[in-house]
């Protein structure tokens, strides 16, 4: 990418993460292949079980949106609003060419569908810091006919659509809500 690093990429780790959101709003100018590429390589940084790598990542444009409107149900309008859709799959057969697929399946540690999307959504998560700090904002949904996202993304059957992603600039003059988090008091335990 020749463009001019986004003020984001000075951020430290915790302002980044303090300052995601999951956007409401968008200028409409569509991200750059280019860059959706780099942040993509980001994410493929994201830890993986045996290195196993079980992720894969879809990306439609303006042009493809609409084949993923009846999928995508009430949330097809941020999308369409946002310009580009990320959809992060977790491919279970990913690992049937490794030697070290044994290692997970054959103890009955997990299955391979709970083993890609464990490793997906780590970098899911990595995904969308690493556009945040390329100042591009993104809003997850969960949301969705699995089914109808996969047979619109050209998916193999056993790839499972774990997160779909509203991708595009945010609209930033607009105000966005705070976050609500339970207290970590409320969700931490320490075991003595």
């Amino acid at each position: 990418m020749t463009s001019t690093p986004h003020p984001n990429r000075d951020l430290s780790y915790a302002e980044l993460n303090r300052t995601r959101r999951s956007w409401l709003g968008y200028t409409g100018e569509v991200v750059p292949d280019e860059l959706l590429r780099e942040i993509v390589a980001e994410a493929t940084l994201a830890p993986s079980g045996s290195n196993l790598q079980p992720w894969r990542f879809v990306v439609a444009g303006p042009d493809q949106l609409d084949r993923f409107a009846d999928g995508l149900g009430s949330n097809f309008d941020k999308v369409r609003e946002a310009g580009t859709l990320l959809v992060v799959f977790g491919d279970p057969n990913a690992v049937e060419s490794s030697d070290r697929a044994h290692d997970f399946y054959d103890s009955g540690k997990t299955s391979r569908r709970d083993f890609a999307v464990r490793n997906a959504s780590l970098a899911a998560m990595n995904l969308m810091l690493a556009a945040w700090s390329h100042g591009v904002a993104t809003r997850p949904m969960i949301g969705f006919e699995p089914f109808l996202v996969r047979e619109a993304a050209k998916m193999p059957r056993s790839c499972i659509p774990v997160v779909a992603m509203a991708v595009g600039y945010p609209e930033l003059d607009r105000e966005q809500p705070e976050r609500d988090r339970a207290p970590v008091d409320d969700v931490l335990t320490f075991l003595s």
